[in-house]
């Protein structure tokens, strides 16, 4: 499935509205951040199982990690009104150099 960035956040703008409970924008940040801790354990899992030689599921990375990545920055960018897309050619351009 093609999805340009602007169709998610259009499509997080209406999930949040209908899943989401948090009405002040601290409490949607401090969930974010939560959520981006628990996802960073996962993350630290996976490498620590690969490290160790343990066989880890790849899937965990394409079912869960990359798709949380995109929702938590989907949601911070609908939070503060700015376009995805442009926050990620910017920084693009910036880490070129």
């Amino acid at each position: 499935m093609d999805i340009t960035l602007k169709e998610v956040q259009r499509l997080q703008a209406e999930f949040d509205e209908i899943y989401r409970e948090h009405d002040i924008q601290t409490d949607k940040v401090r969930h974010i951040t939560r959520e981006l801790g628990k996802l960073l354990g996962k993350l630290s899992s996976y490498c620590e199982h690969h490290e160790l030689g343990a066989r880890h599921e790849q899937h965990v990375l394409a079912k869960e990690i990359i798709p949380d990545l995109l929702l938590y920055s989907t949601q911070l960018s609908n939070l503060i009104g700015t376009d995805l897309g442009q926050c990620y050619f910017r920084r693009i351009e910036e880490l070129k150099g």
